[in-house]
C-alpha cells in the first residue's frame, strides 16, 4: 500500500488571475457544445408529448425547445419539421421572450393551438396557431404579465414551475406543480396574464403554496394533467404516487377528486411497488376511451376504460413483459425512464426521457411488453448517444487533480475517469469504473470490488482514488489510479467485505445493509483524503466520520464522529453539534468543511476536530447556529472544495457557485464571486455557457474550477482562471 501523500500542489497561475462573478465557462465535458442541441432528428431528454392524430409534438426538455413533426414519424430517426424557442435546428439555449424557452415540459394541442408549460420561466406560452416556421414566436403568455417577466407567483394569475398542460378544446389546466395544485380556465386564454377561472388541490387562490397530506381535495406534487372535455385526470409525483380523477369537470374551487389509482384510498402515498402501485407518474393521457399514465417504474399504464373504482389496477403495461418487473432497458420493448405518453386513440407515442428517444407503437398495445415500432431521437432501438465516452448522464461528483479528472454518474453507476488535464471541450474518457465498458449502463445485482450503485462524491490525491458508493453504503478505495476498465477497488468501509449486500430476488438491486456504528454506513454522499486522515460524509445517518490514518483493513471503524454525541445515534439535529443530511466534507489539513444540506449551511471546523459531537467553530450561510430555519442564503448546498486558500461551494438550487478569495473566519460571511448568474441576486437555473443548472460539486485543479450539473444538464463544465478586469 502507498504510504500516505500530501493533497497535490497545483500548478501557479500569475497571482492577478482569478475568476470573476457571471463570467462564462471554457470547457464543456458531454456529447455537445456548449447550446447546441444535435440537430432536427436528435432527442435530450425529452419530456411530454402532444398530437392531434396529424402532428406529434414534443418537449425536448434538455434542449430548451419543442420539436413539431408535420406527420406522424414512419421512420428511425426522423427529422422534425419545426422548432420552437429555438431560432434553428442546432441551437439549445435556455432564453426569455416570446420566442425562447428554458427547460419546457409540458406541451398540448387541440389541433388548432399549441400549448408550452415553459417550466423554469414560472409560464405557460400559447401559439394560435400550430407554428409551420422555425422559432415563431407564442401569441399569450400565462402565469407572467408580459413576455419578459419570469418571478414565480400565486394566486388566479401566477404559477411556480407549471410541468403539465392540458386542452379538451374549450378549457386549458396547467398542473401548477410547486403550488401544489391545478389551474382551469374555462376557455383558452387570450390575454397575457389572464387569470385562472378554478383551483383544484387547493381551496381558493389564496391558500399557501405549502403542501398538505394527500387527500380527495389536497393535491401533492402534481406532474401531469389530462382531460376528455367529461374527466379531469391529475398524476402526482413521488410525494403522492397517485392518480386523481374527476368524473366531471371541476367548476367550484376545491372540488374533490372521485377516483383514486395507485393507492387503497384517498389518504395513502405511499410507494406500494410495480405489482399494486404507481410510483412517480409524469404524463397522464386519454384519447376519449382508455386512461394512460407513465410510472416510475420505467413504464406505461394502459386502462382500457377510465377507471371507476379506487386502487383498479391497469390492463395492460407497455415497457415490461407484467406488472411484477421495473427493470430499466435500452431495447424495443424495454424502456429507461418514462416522462410523457400521448395517444391518437391509433398510435401510442411514449417519451422514454432517460433514453432520450420517443417510442412509437402504430397501435395500441393490447398485451404486456408489446415492442415499439418507430424510435425518435435515437439512430436505432440499441443506441443512447449519452451513454459512450463522451456523453454525461447525472454527472453527481467530481475528483480532480493537475492530471486527472473523475465524474461520478449515479444514473449510469459509472465513473468516468480522464488521465490528462482536459484542455478542450467533449473530450472522451480514457476509463471507466463500475462497467465493463463505456457502452454499458444500468445497476450491478452483486456488490464486488468492481461494482458501484450510485456513485457520488469522490477524492484523489495523485495516488488512490476514493469514492463513495451510496447505493451498497459503502466507500471503495483503490491503492493506485486506475487505469483499465471496471478495475476492482482495493478496500471496502462501511460494509465487513465486498460481497455485502445482497440484491433482492426478481427485482431492482437492493440497497443493502444501512448500518450505524462505527463501522457502519447508510448512503454515504462524499469521501475526502488530507494526507493524513479519511473524512466521508454518511448523509442518511446525519454525521461524519473521521478515520485518524487511512484505513488498511476491510470495514475498519471509524474513530471520531460528527454530528452526533456518539456513534450509534443517527437523528438529524441542528446547532452547532447537530446535522441534517450532510452531503459533502472536504479539508485543507487545517480546516474541516461539511455542507449540512438539510439545514441550508456549511459547518466550519477551524482545526481537525479529535473528540464525539465536537462542535463546529463556524456556519456559513446563516448569521449563527441557532439563526431561524427561514433564513437561508444556501438552497441545497452541496459540493466543497478549498485549495487551502479558497472556498468553493456548489449551491444547488441557487444554481450557482459561490467562491470566497479567504478562508472564512466570520459567521454568515458573504462569498466574493458567483459563478452560474450574473450577480447574488439571481437564482435562474440554465444550461448556457454562463449559466447553471442545479450544480452539486466542484473541484479546482489550479486552472479549471469543474462544476458537474446533477439532476438536469447531463454535463460538466470547466471555468477557467484569467486576468482580473
Amino acid at each position: 500500500t502507498p504510504s500516505p501523500t500530501p493533497t497535490p500542489t497545483f500548478t501557479p497561475v500569475p497571482s492577478d488571475w482569478w475568476f470573476t462573478s457571471g463570467q462564462d465557462a471554457d470547457i464543456i465535458l458531454g456529447l455537445h457544445g456548449f447550446e447546441e442541441s444535435g440537430g432536427a432528428s436528435f432527442l435530450h431528454h425529452p419530456g411530454q408529448l402532444a398530437t392531434d392524430g396529424t402532428h406529434l409534438i414534443v418537449a425536448d426538455t434538455r434542449n430548451n425547445r419543442v420539436l413539431i413533426w408535420n406527420t406522424i414519424p414512419t421512420t428511425n430517426y426522423a427529422p422534425a419539421d419545426v422548432v420552437v424557442g429555438q431560432p434553428d435546428m442546432n441551437s439549445a439555449g435556455a432564453g426569455l421572450g416570446p420566442a425562447r424557452l428554458n427547460w419546457p415540459v409540458g406541451v398540448a394541442t387541440d389541433g388548432t393551438h399549441l400549448i408550452v408549460a415553459d417550466s423554469n420561466n414560472h409560464r405557460v406560452l400559447i401559439w394560435n396557431q400550430i407554428p409551420t416556421r422555425n422559432g415563431q414566436p407564442a401569441d399569450v403568455v400565462v402565469g407572467q404579465r408580459d413576455f419578459y417577466s419570469r418571478e414565480y407567483g400565486s394566486g388566479p394569475d401566477g404559477l411556480w414551475w407549471p410541468l403539465s398542460v392540458a386542452t379538451d378544446g374549450t378549457r386549458l389546466y396547467v398542473a401548477d406543480t410547486q403550488n401544489m395544485r391545478v389551474l382551469i380556465w374555462n376557455s383558452i386564454p387570450t390575454t397575457n396574464g389572464q387569470p385562472a377561472d378554478v383551483v383544484v388541490g387547493k381551496p381558493d387562490f389564496s391558500a399557501p403554496t405549502g403542501g398538505q397530506p394527500p387527500s380527495r381535495t389536497n393535491l401533492v406534487n402534481p406532474r401531469g394533467v389530462a382531460s376528455d372535455g367529461t374527466h379531469l385526470i391529475v398524476s402526482e409525483h413521488h410525494q403522492g404516487n397517485r392518480i386523481l380523477i374527476w368524473n366531471s369537470i371541476p367548476t367550484t374551487n376545491g372540488q374533490p377528486a372521485d377516483v383514486v389509482l395507485g393507492q387503497p384510498d384517498f389518504n395513502s402515498n405511499i410507494d406500494r411497488g410495480p405489482e399494486q402501485g404507481i410510483s412517480s407518474p409524469w404524463q397522464v393521457a386519454t384519447d376519449g376511451t382508455r386512461l394512460y399514465s407513465t410510472d416510475g417504474n420505467t413504464r406505461v399504464l394502459i386502462w382500457s376504460s377510465i377507471p371507476t373504482t379506487n386502487g383498479q389496477l391497469p390492463d395492460v403495461v407497455v415497457g415490461q413483459p407484467d406488472l411484477r418487473t421495473n427493470f430499466p432497458a435500452l431495447t424495443r420493448e424495454g424502456l429507461g425512464g418514462v416522462w410523457g405518453v400521448a395517444s391518437d386513440g391509433q398510435h401510442l407515442f411514449i417519451a422514454d426521457t432517460m433514453n432520450s428517444r420517443v417510442v412509437i407503437h402504430n397501435v395500441i398495445p393490447t398485451s404486456n411488453g408489446r415492442p415499439a415500432d418507430v424510435v425518435l431521437g435515437q439512430v436505432d432501438f440499441e443506441t443512447n448517444a449519452f451513454i459512450s465516452r463522451v456523453g454525461l448522464r447525472t454527472a453527481q461528483g467530481l475528483a480532480c487533480d493537475p492530471g486527472h479528472l473523475f465524474i461520478a454518474q449515479d444514473y449510469d453507476v459509472r465513473v468516468l475517469v480522464h488521465n490528462v488535464m482536459i484542455t478542450e471541450s467533449n473530450r472522451p474518457a480514457d476509463v471507466v469504473l463500475g462497467q465493463l465498458d463505456f457502452t454499458s449502463w444500468g445497476e450491478n445485482l452483486q456488490a464486488n470490488p468492481a461494482t458501484i450503485v450510485r456513485p457520488w462524491g469522490m477524492f484523489t490525491d495523485s495516488v488512490r482514488l476514493f469514492a463513495a458508493d451510496a447505493g451498497h453504503h459503502r466507500v471503495l478505495i483503490w491503492n493506485t489510479l486506475p487505469k483499465a476498465n471496471n478495475t476492482p477497488a482495493d478496500l471496502v468501509l462501511g460494509q465487513p467485505d465486498f460481497s455485502m449486500p445482497s440484491p433482492v430476488p426478481g427485482g431492482m438491486p437492493s440497497l443493502g445493509e444501512c448500518r450505524a456504528g462505527q463501522d457502519g454506513l447508510c448512503e454515504p454522499r462524499d469521501v475526502m483524503y488530507d494526507g493524513q486522515r479519511l473524512f466521508v460524509a454518511d448523509s442518511r445517518n446525519n454525521r461524519v466520520l473521521i478515520w485518524n490514518s487511512l484505513p488498511t483493513v476491510n470495514g475498519q471503524p471509524a474513530d471520531v464522529v460528527l454530528g452526533q454525541p456518539d456513534f450509534n445515534s443517527t437523528s438529524p439535529g441542528a446547532g452547532a453539534t447537530g446535522m441534517s443530511f450532510p452531503t459533502h466534507v472536504f479539508s485543507d489539513g487545517q480546516h474541516l468543511f461539511v455542507t449540512d444540506t438539510y439545514n441550508q449551511r456549511v459547518l466550519v471546523w477551524n482545526t481537525i476536530p479529535t473528540t464525539n459531537g465536537q462542535p463546529a467553530d463556524l456556519v456559513l450561510g446563516k448569521s449563527g447556529f441557532n439563526a431561524p430555519p427561514q433564513e437561508t442564503f444556501f438552497n441545497l448546498p452541496m459540493g466543497i472544495y478549498s485549495d487551502g486558500t479558497h472556498l468553493f461551494l456548489a449551491d444547488n438550487s441557487n444554481h450557482r457557485v459561490l467562491i470566497w478569495n479567504t478562508i472564512p473566519t466570520v459567521n454568515g460571511q458573504q462569498p466574493d464571486i458567483v459563478l452560474g448568474q450574473p450577480d447574488f441576486n439571481s437564482r435562474v437555473p440554465a444550461t448556457n455557457r454562463d449559466g447553471l443548472f442545479m450544480p452539486t460539486d466542484v473541484c479546482f485543479d489550479g486552472v479549471h474550477l469543474w462544476v458537474s450539473e446533477g439532476k438536469f444538464s447531463d454535463r460538466v463544465v470547466g471555468f477557467s482562471v484569467g486576468p482580473v478586469p
